[in-house]
């Protein structure tokens, strides 16, 4: 699964959760603004669910509210 950083800068712990909990991720690509669905492997499901601790500092010791910024998204920029 190839996906570039802009599609997932506005990824919460919620959508990590389903992401897992249905195998795939669903993302909106800033350019067509239509959703694609990322299906992932078993594996890809195995990885991310042993990133707990990963996730708990991110979203609960710092309280970030996306994986890549604090109250909102990293700016298209960075």
């Amino acid at each position: 699964m190839w996906v570039r950083i802009n599609e997932i800068r506005h990824l919460t712990q919620e959508d990590i959760q389903k992401a897992i909990a249905v195998s795939q991720f669903s993302l909106i690509p800033h350019k067509t603004k239509q959703v694609q669905i990322h299906v992932l492997s078993k594996k890809a499901v195995q990885d991310l669910r042993k990133l707990t601790t990963e996730f708990f500092i991110v979203f609960d010791k710092y309280n970030f509210q996306y994986l890549f910024g604090k109250t909102r998204p990293i700016t298209e920029n960075s």
